[in-house]
């Protein structure tokens, strides 16, 4: 049950909410005795929770003595409650677009942490055409390709042979160039490359500073060019 307490929570509904919810939803049916022992909600919150979620239309009252509660459908009920989500989330990109204003944007980000870095270098991929892929690791395709198709996607690595199994162009830097991928201690700190996405107007690289994964994002077309240019020059012919 917890792991369903911290899904419901992640949708949105409170602790207590959420630990009610999984209690009726997995049971059928408690009086709110059963509730507080199974759900371990305070006995003196129970009763408002219950009201909350009733007004909410995800529970109803058998009216006995002690009252009974249960959860209405609760595949239904979620099913129209991820509606409404998403409807929410829709909602709110579409007015985050409308009233964003470009002319601000710096040219240059950092992003810190795995989950940022994900997020940004999947809505980089999605609004580009063609995207140069450099990188070494193979993990970092299998995510790439879930996004783009393979005819979009132009792999520059130190060993073709890494992607051979894969139908994308795959170009193999010069053998002086491929210690690019190697690690490199700087004051003491270690840097490892691990990915540089390059598209036709924006570039983002990650790599690791010591235990810390780290992102750039720089959308400077001018930069993009110089990027593009030195990679097909560091080429195997």
């Amino acid at each position: 049950m917890d792991e369903i307490i911290e899904v419901l929570k992640r949708l949105g509904f409170r602790d207590y909410e959420a630990r009610v919810y999984a209690t009726l939803a997995t049971r059928g049916e408690a009086t709110a005795s059963e509730i507080h022992r199974v759900s371990g909600v305070p006995r003196n919150k129970v009763y408002e929770v219950l009201r909350s979620l009733e007004d909410r239309g995800m529970i109803e009252t058998i009216k006995s003595s002690p009252a009974v509660f249960r959860a209405i459908d609760p595949e239904s009920v979620l099913e129209e409650y991820k509606e409404q989500l998403v409807s929410a989330v829709d909602t709110a990109i579409r007015s985050i677009r409308e009233s964003k204003d470009f002319s601000t944007l710096h040219p240059v980000w950092c992003v810190r942490g795995l989950a940022g870095i994900k997020n940004r270098a999947k809505a980089m991929l999605q609004r580009s055409e063609e995207v140069f892929v450099i990188t070494a690791k193979r993990v970092y395709l299998d995510m790439i390709l879930k996004i783009k198709s393979p005819e979009d996607i132009t792999i520059v690595t130190d060993n073709a042979e890494k992607f051979s199994d894969l139908s994308v162009k795959t170009l193999e830097l010069k053998k002086e160039f491929s210690g690019i991928f190697n690690d490199a201690v700087i004051d003491g700190v270690r840097y490892r490359f691990e990915l540089l996405l390059i598209s036709g107007y924006e570039s983002f690289g990650v790599y690791r500073a010591g235990d810390e994964l780290l992102g750039v994002s720089i959308s400077l077309p001018i930069i993009i060019l110089f990027q593009r240019m030195i990679f097909l020059g560091l080429l195997a012919k």
